[in-house]
Order: C-alpha cells, then structure tokens, then sequence
C-alpha cells in the first residue's frame, strides 16, 4: 500500500469531515478541503504527471509548493501515477535547485501558481516539463491518456523510490536519500503510534512544507484522519493563538518556541491550553526552554525527536519537568537499533562518544546515484550514520552533542559546540549563540562564538562567565555580537556561514 490508498479510504469513511485548511498571515482561513475534495485533488494531480518519462534513476516529479493542500497531496498524488516525489526546498538559489534537478533527473516540475514563473525559468535549463496545479480542470473526473484512470491499491514494487530528501546543503553539494515507500510506511506507523496522532485532533502545521520533517507529519495526519490547519507563513501571534483556542497539536523547531514564548511574555498574553501534545525536532532544544514551554502550554506533553535524512526520526522522548537532562533527544523509537561508531568504523564502549548509526527493520537505501557515499554512509551491520556525534545517559537516552563537521579540535582537545552554546545561552544578556572553530597557526584552531545579545555584553564579562563552567580550552577565544545568525528554513544555524565568515577574516 502506499498514502494514496488510506487518503481513497478516508475519503470513503468520512468524505464530508475537513482534511486541510490553510490559513493566511491574520490567521483566516483561505482554503478548506475535505478528503472527498482531496482524494479529487490527488487524482487530478496524478493524471497529469501519470505520463512522466522517465531520467537516469527512474520516474521522478520535482515538486515546488508554497503552504497550502496541494503541496502535501502532491505526494500522494505522485504515488498514484507510480512516481518518486523531489521536493523542492524554494528558498534555495537558482543554482542549487539546478543541481538538485540535475542530480535527481526529474523529468517534470509540479508546482503551484506562486512558483509557476521560476519553475518555468529553472525548465529551460534541462528536458522540464512544468504543471501547474492551480490551473488544472478539477470539475470533471480526471481526464487519462488512453481512458486508463489511475488506480489505488497497486502494491508498490520491492524498493520502490516514494521520496528522495536532499540534504540542505549547508555542508556541500546536497546528497538525495533515497526512501522506499516500504521504509516510509514504517516511517508514518512508527511515528503515528509514538506521537499519539488521531483523527480527534487538530495538527497545526507552522513551517514550510517544502522540507520532509513537516510535510511528514502533515501526511501522517492525512493518514490517521486528522484535520491539518496549515499557515501559509509562520506568524507568531496567529501560531499562538491556534494553540490557544483551536489545534491540539503541532511540530515547532526551537526557534518558533522561542518566539512564542517571548510573545506571551511581551504581550502578556494567556497561555496556550489547547494544546495538547507540542513536539521540537531539527536543533537542540535548551532545558531552559523546555521549562518556558511547560509554563506556556499547561496541558500538553512536551516531546523531541532526533533523525537525520538517512533514518527519518529514531528517538522520541515525552519530557518530565523533574528529570530534564540537557542534549537529551530521548529514546529509541520502536524498531530502531541505535549505537555509536569511532572513527575507524567500531562500535564505541559504553561511556564513550561516538558517531551515531542508526538501523531499523528496512535498510537505509542510500544516496541518489552515489554508491561510494552511500557505502561510506553505513556502518558495521548496516547502521546508517547521519554525521552527529553522541553519548548514551546513564538512563539510555541518547545525547547529542554536536555534528561532526562542527567539532572543534583546538591544541589536541576536543570541544563539542553545544555544550558551549548552552553555557553562553545561560548567561541573561545572550539570547542566540553559535559556536564555531576557526583557523589558527598556533592551536590549529581557535572557539569563537557568536552571540545575539537583547543588551551590549562585553566580551571580557562573558568569558569569564564561561571559565567559571567551561574547562579553560572550552572558552571561546573571539566573540562576535550580530543582529541575528544565519538560518536556514527549518531554524538550524548554518554554521558554514559562520565558519566561511571568520576563515576569510583570518
């Protein structure tokens, strides 16, 4: 089966009951669908991509939507017509989404009005086809080459590519994982179960669906029969007020947290009890935010999850105020072997730290085209690793201390970034800090940080403040006040930019 099939018997079961709702930045509602008007959709879309040739890797549709129903029913609507789906991140340069079309072979752009223009203009560059979404008829049943209508219920065949995430590129040329719809079912029922979604619920979907974590979320939704309010952009105050009276549950990176929880504090604002389950994945989230969020929302459970690209999301933690641990991302998921890996490729002791590798029942399927990186991917006994480095608490969580391209090696030790960003963020002037490493002829390399300060802080009075928690070669040895750092869509600091930043200034 894939998400076509549930989407066909939802619509049967309850076709009237509202499936995706999207709101616009004052928080009122633009569209609504049922799943009767999505399973429609999803046909209609499938009809027109069902004649799709074919690139170098398979079937491929490239998809570039803003947050509205078409872009999470483009999934479905792909699988109808037997195609993998490439999502497009849209705030990536022209450049980068060339290559990632280049790279994957897609042979058809579907897309929305907003981005019909540039998807036009990025077609001339290869073999592209473009659809528009928007302007196909929806006021008759699907119109197929042949008279041949798609078909729900087709088994997918053994492997078969549903999605390929690339990679944000912060680190290089982005890489195409490869998800089999048999590893992405397992995906949605692992995480449908752990994340306690039902069709009693209301999720709010707040980031941009042009990355997998949220769409995936708002697909399990559309699985289990939830109603899906999804903001067309991210606007603190009308975030805040779903939570407050109208959605029981959403996805929030730290950073939208954090920007609710100053909202309710500048604004007074009551707090959020509708709210029943708020889950933080894609950067740490500090133990002292996690206490602001307890205060916030009084009636929901307060989650995280950690994965990577390779594994989808493999650990899952329910947080108790009473035994908060900081870089805890919580247990494994149901079917999830997770244990870290030294460099030279073996299993770590306990106690030590390590790389973390993750396998499951279905294999992680590699990169797109890229055999040698896909092997390099795996370790001993088929765990994918994902480029973090971790330990295991003394209660088997795991904690995640840093990936390992931001490691620091400064005179022969080692220097985990997050735990020096988590001292710098206890300090009450420091409001963000990214920690990274640049060049130095005598150390090899130096702990610089960067800050974001609500008052002037001065460097000196911070790095004592550091000396006194932080082993001495820990200390950052620069510091640098911005007005903001840069981010990519889903809140991670891209520390590339940083690190290019100060390489340069020498």
């Amino acid at each position: 089966m894939t998400l076509a099939d549930y989407l066909r018997l939802n619509a049967e079961s309850f076709s009237d009951r509202t499936a995706i709702e999207t709101l616009d930045r004052d928080g009122e509602i633009r569209e609504r669908v049922s799943f009767l008007d999505a399973w429609h959709l999803v046909r209609v879309m499938a009809a027109a991509v069902l004649d799709a040739p074919s690139g170098k890797h398979g079937p491929f549709v490239a998809t570039m939507f803003g947050n509205n129903a078409s872009a999470i029913l483009s999934y479905p609507a792909c699988w109808l017509a037997n195609r993998g789906v490439v999502q497009i991140n849209t705030r990536l340069a022209d450049d980068e989404i060339k290559f990632i079309l280049s790279d994957s072979d897609a042979r058809v752009i579907l897309c929305d009005t907003a981005n019909a223009e540039r998807a036009r203009s990025l077609a001339q560059a290869g073999p592209l086809t473009v659809v528009n979404a928007d302007t196909l008829p929806r006021d008759a049943e699907p119109a197929i080459a042949a008279g041949q209508a798609p078909q729900a219920g087709q088994a997918p065949q053994a492997g078969q590519i549903a999605v390929i995430v690339y990679s944000s590129g912060t680190t290089g040329f982005p890489k195409g994982s490869i998800v089999s719809h048999e590893l992405l079912l397992l995906w949605f029922y692992r995480q449908a179960w752990a994340f306690g979604l039902s069709p009693d619920g209301v999720l709010l979907t707040a980031g941009p669906l042009f990355h997998f974590s949220y769409s995936l979320v708002s697909l399990i939704a559309l699985t289990c029969g939830m109603r899906n309010r999804v903001l067309e952009a991210f606007v603190p105050q009308v975030a805040l007020r779903e939570l407050a009276q109208e959605t029981t549950a959403a996805f929030l990176v730290p950073t939208m947290l954090e920007s609710l929880i100053r909202l309710r504090d500048a604004d007074g604002a009551a707090q959020a009890p509708a709210a029943k389950w708020i889950l933080s994945a894609g950067a740490p989230v500090t133990t002292e935010l996690l206490e602001r969020c307890f205060d916030t929302f009084p009636n929901a459970k307060i989650a995280e999850a950690y994965g990577f690209g390779e594994a989808g999301f493999v650990t899952y933690e329910v947080k108790d105020r009473t035994n908060l641990r900081p870089h805890s991302v919580g247990w494994p998921l149901p079917g999830c072997d997770i244990a870290l890996f030294a460099e030279d490729g073996t299993r770590c002791a306990p106690g030590e730290v390590g790389v973390i590798g993750s396998r499951s029942v279905l294999a992680f399927g590699g990169y797109l085209g890229r055999p040698q990186e896909s092997a390099a991917a795996l370790a001993g006994g088929g765990y994918a690793l994902g480029g973090d480095i971790g330990t295991f608490d003394d209660d088997g969580r795991l904690c995640v201390l840093d990936r390992t391209k931001d490691l620091i090696v400064s005179g022969g030790e080692n220097v985990y970034t997050a735990e020096v960003e988590r001292v710098l963020l206890l300090h009450p002037l420091v409001d963000e800090a990214a920690v990274v490493g640049a060049p130095d002829p005598y150390w090899g390399e130096i702990v610089v940080g960067a800050i974001v300060c609500s008052q002037p802080v001065q460097a000196d009075e911070l790095r004592e403040f550091c000396r006194s928690r932080l082993a001495g070669y820990k200390v950052p040895k620069r510091f640098e006040l911005m007005a903001s750092l840069p981010r990519n869509a889903l809140g991670k600091v891209e520390k590339r930019v940083l690190r290019d930043r100060w390489s340069a200034s020498g």
